[in-house]
């Protein structure tokens, strides 16, 4: 809603950019830009991609929480989240993506 951050982790930077164009409220983790850039940041995103142990808190963190999540269906990030039914909620999952909304507490 209105003033509300909409911070959105997406795990995947290619769909940073969508998101950007189609819902400009939500403020992305990473997008296509990064590429750019490179350095560390980049390098630890890729290697997390397999394998996100603690990554989001961490991220969480440093960057600021996330109100929403975007992932690709059946990648290690996908799982993260649907493995956390006490904090986050999967709002509608498709055989491309899924969707998530942390749980109010």
């Amino acid at each position: 809603g209105p003033g509300e951050p909409n911070r959105l982790f997406n795990g995947e930077y290619i769909d940073g950019g969508f998101v950007i164009y189609h819902a400009p409220g939500y403020k992305v983790f990473v997008d296509d830009r990064c590429e750019v850039f490179g350095g560390p940041w980049l390098r630890d995103f890729l290697l997390k991609s397999f394998e996100p142990g603690d990554a989001v808190p961490a991220w969480q963190a440093k960057y600021g929480r996330f109100d929403f999540a975007l992932t690709r269906t059946g990648t290690p990030f996908d799982e993260w989240f649907a493995a956390r039914p006490d904090e986050w909620e999967r709002v509608k999952a498709t055989p491309l993506a899924a969707f998530y909304t942390r749980k109010a507490r």
